[in-house]
């Protein structure tokens, strides 16, 4: 009967890690596009300056959403894994 309990067990964390890969790989791509989108707005905010600087802060601005979703990553990779 423990050796059932043990398979139960094992289960159990093998799907646990499973959802933890499928959300962190989630949040990897999603960080990923956002920094594509950054670039792309950057790029086109350096084709004119002067009138797209209003715009240019608010990228500046939504830059610490995607910095902060890399640090989180990074420290739930270290501790959780």
């Amino acid at each position: 009967m423990a050796y059932h309990g043990h398979i139960y067990r094992l289960t159990w964390a093998l799907k646990l890690l499973q959802k933890r890969c499928t959300y962190y790989r989630l949040a990897l791509v999603g960080s990923f596009l956002a920094g594509v989108a950054q670039v792309a707005a950057a790029v086109w905010v350096v084709d004119d300056p002067r009138s797209r600087r209003a715009v240019a802060k608010k990228i500046i601005y939504a830059s610490i959403a995607p910095l902060v979703v890399a640090v989180g990553l990074t420290g739930a990779v270290l501790l959780l894994w």
